[in-house]
């Protein structure tokens, strides 16, 4: 039995190109793209004036837990491939990814938290070998240095790289140490003490945000220099003008230090106390449940639910400029290529589930082209993570694609491995997959 999406606007081939033609999609892989006759038994999608992409994969996201909410919200905005940036048990991690039925390929990073999963802020190498280790047979993706939220010392952190280096464990880093947080400083910072070893980067966009110098696209430009001199430095952003945190509270103070910052920045004190009057004054939204996903409450539910959960909560705010995000995204290096290899959201249950909308938005503005759009949102991602299958419409590639309105850029069908997981409104079980560090090919 076979599925086919019937003339659409088809963006197929690596580099991609638009084509009308259909998809043939059989046993879990893209079988054709000619033509077919639809035989008895067969499901046929109608998407003529419709763009038919790759399935996104996004690089850094936060959808892992009992409750199907972010699963649901990755789904819904065309993500078929995801990266959960920030587990502390990746054998829990893997059980909630196959407990939900959204037909995502779904992977995580083990985070290096002092107290936690580390001893302290200045684990050795014997210490950091041994959770390496553990987070391998716990099957995740790779390791995860939140340095702005919980620091390691420069020198821990340098030598977390170095290890993961050695092995040819992915790392990403969320740049900021004891000695500096996540702004322009704590990048440059980042670079320097990679010494040459290759890192993931997190959210390059963030960095840029006027702290140091005053001015954030200045800032955008340098950081667009500073990656083009350390081509070994891989690199995602994100397309988002709404930053967001997530915290717990320790004795009424945030554990993540990057709230403290951020409720200090507005003029309130760095507690439960302060948070509370900054989402009472409306500098702060809380994300909550609304149905089935999570969004913005208002004011009033959601200084409730931060009460409620003793300021245990995901909060956004403005936090990011388009223009300083398009320079971030599309600054590129001599030979043509992207500087910041793939667009991220850091979203998934976080409503920052942007990538389609702004990254056509952009498309429509003459930034990017489809074609570069399609690297940006998916090869690059599906190369980063070593899943050669992926990232890709053409005969023998995973049959992972999504069907958009061009006009209202929202996403109207997602197709996992050859099955229908959305279409317009509605969701069907399909069973997720989890990838690991194991399962990585390299891809040049």
């Amino acid at each position: 039995m076979k599925l086919i999406v019937r003339g659409g606007r088809v963006l197929c081939g690596e580099p991609a190109e638009e084509r009308s033609c259909d998809v043939v999609m059989e046993k879990g892989l893209i079988t054709s793209l000619d033509h077919a006759a639809a035989a008895p038994g067969d499901k046929v999608i109608n998407a003529e004036n419709k763009l038919v992409l790759p399935g996104l994969v996004d690089l850094h996201t936060h959808y892992i837990s009992r409750n199907s909410a972010g699963f649901l919200m990755l789904a819904r905005a065309g993500v078929t491939t995801a990266l959960d940036a920030l587990v502390g048990n990746g054998m829990v991690a893997s059980e909630y990814i196959y407990n939900n039925d959204t037909g995502l390929n779904g992977g995580s990073m083990y985070v290096l938290k002092p107290g936690m999963t580390v001893s302290g802020n200045n684990p050795g190498r014997a210490e950091l070998e041994k959770v390496m280790d553990e987070a391998v047979r716990q099957g995740v993706f790779g390791i995860k240095i939140v340095g702005a939220h919980y620091p390691l010392t420069p020198d821990a952190a340098a030598l977390a790289i170095k290890i993961a280096a050695e092995r040819g464990m992915p790392l990403m880093f969320h740049a900021g140490s004891t000695e500096n947080r996540d702004d322009f400083n704590g990048m440059k910072e980042a670079v320097e003490i990679a010494g040459g070893n290759s890192f993931i980067l997190a959210h390059v966009n963030i960095y840029c945000n006027g702290n140091v110098s005053g001015n954030e696209q200045a800032e955008a430009l340098e950081a667009v220099e500073l990656l083009n001199q350390h081509p070994e430095i891989i690199c995602e952003s994100s397309l988002s003008e709404l930053s967001c945190i997530g915290t717990r509270m320790k004795n009424n103070i945030p554990e993540s230090l990057c709230m403290i910052d951020l409720l200090n920045k507005l003029g309130y004190p760095g507690n439960y106390d302060g948070m509370l009057q900054a989402i009472g004054s409306g500098k702060l939204r809380v994300s909550g449940p609304q149905g089935d996903i999570f969004d913005f409450l208002d004011r009033d539910a959601g200084l409730a639910r931060c009460k409620e959960l003793e300021g245990a909560v995901t909060v956004g705010y403005a936090g990011h400029s388009v223009v300083k995000n398009l320079i971030v995204a599309s600054g590129k290096r001599k030979n043509g290529k992207f500087t910041v290899n793939a667009f991220s959201t850091d979203g998934g249950v976080v409503p920052r589930n942007v990538t389609l909308y702004k990254g056509l938005t952009a498309v429509d503005a003459g930034v990017f082209t489809l074609s570069e759009f399609v690297e940006k949102s998916s090869r690059a991602g599906a190369k980063i993570l070593g899943l050669t299958g992926k990232g890709v419409i053409a005969p023998g590639f995973d049959a992972d694609i999504i069907i958009a309105d061009p006009v209202t850029k929202k996403v109207e069908t997602v197709i996992s491995s050859g099955q229908t997981v959305y279409h317009c409104g509605k969701f069907f079980p399909v069973k997720n997959h989890c990838f690991s560090w194991n399962d990585r090919t390299i891809i040049k």
